[in-house]
């Protein structure tokens, strides 16, 4: 395996450890949510600041899922600056025949 293909592997494997801790930290955040509206579960009036309740819940699970999402997808950005040089870089030869000649026509 390359260097890159190792990094690329890794890069994913992280992922992986993002996407158990955002799938760890969903059903609390579900009640921190479903907390933030007390009317909704036979409670009286919502209290205040429950809009943070609320954002509490979904930033407790939803930055490391999202960052799982990005680090199993490849992480392009990420990729792009750890290996800069290793896009194809299109040339001026092309293979005809078995034999590489420059600027051959097709």
């Amino acid at each position: 395996m390359k260097p890159k293909d190792i990094f690329s592997l890794a890069v994913r494997l992280l992922g992986l450890v993002f996407l158990y801790l955002g799938l760890q930290a969903l059903p609390p955040a579900i009640a921190q949510i479903l907390g933030s509206f007390p009317h909704q579960l036979g409670g009286g009036y919502s209290q205040p600041g429950s809009f943070t309740g609320f954002v509490t819940g979904v930033v407790m699970a939803g930055w490391p899922l999202l960052l799982a999402y990005w680090l199993v997808g490849g992480a392009s950005f990420l990729m792009r600056t750890a290996y800069p040089d290793a896009e194809a870089k299109p040339t001026d030869e092309t293979k005809v025949g078995g034999e590489v000649s420059p600027k051959a026509e097709v």
